[in-house]
């Protein structure tokens, strides 16, 4: 079962899934374009994250040999089973 927002990218050989997040901004893309178009990559602003996401998958932490914590699920954004 899946929770939350991402993409499914595939199944390694063990068994443990590989998910990628989705992106939040257009800001790398755009930033690409810009020097691209012969904008100095020193001259571009520094852009930082605005948003974090929480992601716990217990089936593969439990594989590991980990446990999450029943906080830890609570808060999480996304939970992967």
């Amino acid at each position: 079962m899946y929770h939350g927002q991402g993409e499914r990218v595939g199944r390694r050989a063990d068994g443990l899934r590989r998910e990628r997040a989705r992106p939040y901004s257009d800001a790398p893309p755009a930033t690409c374009n810009r020097i691209l178009q012969g904008t100095k990559p020193g001259d571009l602003p520094v852009e930082l994250p605005t948003k974090f996401d929480l992601a716990g998958q217990p089936q593969t932490a439990k594989a590991l040999g980990l446990e999450l914590s029943p906080t830890f699920i609570a808060r999480a954004d996304v939970v992967i089973e």
